[in-house]
């Protein structure tokens, strides 16, 4: 049940990381995908005009953002929610 659950989660995982190996430690030095959640135009809070700091709700309108951009790509691949 726990692999195929892995399996699964990691269907649509694809691109590439650079890594440096030191001392024992692994340091990312950069990573792309074609299929990415994050936007650095939506992580900022620039164009959020509805967002308010001042109320819980912006907490959970900045959290939304990752679910809205993955609904839309899974909308974008014909796969139903």
């Amino acid at each position: 049940m726990t692999k195929a659950s892995l399996d699964f989660s990691q269907h649509r995982v694809n691109g590439e990381v650079c890594v440096r190996l030191y001392n024992g430690n692994a340091y990312v030095l950069g990573r792309t995908s074609q299929e990415k959640l994050y936007s650095e135009e939506d992580a900022s809070m620039d164009p959020l005009t509805t967002f308010d700091p001042s109320e819980t709700s912006g907490f959970i309108t900045i959290n939304a953002i990752r679910l809205k951009k993955y609904g839309l790509q899974m909308a974008e691949s014909g796969i139903e929610l």
